[in-house]
């Protein structure tokens, strides 16, 4: 896969969380958000502090969220952890709050009413 293109970091974000994903049954999936703070380190030595690559992680968190049927909260957690440890700065978080990409336009506003808080 192409580094530019904006799939790849999405794939990368998608992995990473999967894999710190805890399934105790169907019904209750959660983020083991110990294990997802020691690994993004890996994370921001990818992104940079780009933009468009900042983008794409919240993007993938959109996905994420949405393959697993909207669990409680965990929007909102990985949102926090993503801009607590500087991988999501608050500028992209905004930006990506006010310009919907048309692609993702089905699921957009149950994330914004996941993070108005943020």
């Amino acid at each position: 896969m192409n580094p530019s293109d904006k799939y790849y970091i999405q794939n990368i974000i998608l992995s990473y969380l999967e894999s710190c994903l805890v399934v105790q049954n169907p019904t209750k999936a959660r983020i083991d958000e110990y294990a997802i703070r020691q690994g993004i380190c890996i994370l921001k030595s990818i992104i940079h502090d780009d933009n468009e690559k900042e983008i794409q992680v919240l993007y993938a968190i959109q996905n994420f969220i949405v393959k697993l049927e909207y669990p409680p909260k965990m929007a909102r957690l990985l949102f926090d952890v993503f801009y607590d440890e500087e991988c999501v700065r608050e500028a992209v978080f905004q930006k990506w709050r006010q310009n919907l990409d048309q692609e993702e336009i089905n699921v957009y506003s149950a994330m914004i009413d996941a993070t108005k808080d943020f």
